[in-house]
């Protein structure tokens, strides 16, 4: 039986029902997609990009990334290939996840509010973002140990803001992540060296 869709309640509490249904049954992406039914792309790339900090879930989680932020560039529907989507997450890392995400939900939605919101509203707001979104996603696959929460952070910040209009906690996402991708040109141009000095920074 699928579960009721969530609306109108915080990241942290979508977290806390899938830490509960985990000791039922096996929590995948679908699911996880499930809870967010008709909550828009902000709230997809939040709930995903929190628990992309770990890094078993990072790669699962950075395709429905990649995917969620070039169908929102394009203005399409949500849409995320099967094979993704039937993944199952870890039940030792649910706990672990939950225990994360609530942490970082909690802490970010106190600070959340509408303000700046031209930021979140302009026309081509949502297709900018979708564009980012994709980029930094793209990122948490690569193999770097200790990175995930490089990359994770600012779509946390981008999500939480596009949802709650936000436009300071969006700019906040967009200037981090932007950092994010810089570092990590430079330590592929500057090679194995400038990888390591990547490694010890985020370390």
């Amino acid at each position: 039986m699928s579960p009721p869709p969530v609306r109108g309640v915080s990241l942290s509490t979508v977290f806390r029902l899938l830490e509960e249904e985990s000791h039922e049954h096996p929590i995948t992406i679908r699911r996880m997609l499930r809870h967010l039914s008709g909550r828009g792309y902000p709230a997809v790339i939040a709930l995903f990009s929190i628990p992309a900090i770990l890094p078993v879930i990072a790669v699962p989680m950075g395709f429905v990334l990649i995917f969620s932020g070039l169908r929102m560039a394009f203005a399409r529907k949500l849409w995320i290939p099967s094979k993704v989507q039937d993944y199952e997450l870890p039940q030792v890392r649910v706990v672990e996840m939950v225990s994360k995400a609530t942490d970082v939900c909690v802490r970010v939605e106190r600070f959340l509010k509408p303000r700046q919101s031209w930021i979140c509203l302009h026309p081509w707001s949502h297709q900018i973002h979708g564009v980012l979104i994709a980029m930094i996603a793209t990122m948490l696959p690569l193999p770097i140990p200790g990175t995930n929460w490089l990359y994770a952070l600012p779509l946390v910040f981008i999500g939480l803001g596009l949802m709650e209009n936000d436009g300071l906690v969006v700019a906040i996402g967009d200037i981090l992540g932007l950092l994010a991708l810089l570092a990590t040109l430079l330590a592929l141009f500057l090679g194995k060296a400038g990888i390591q000095q990547l490694f010890s920074f985020v370390m």
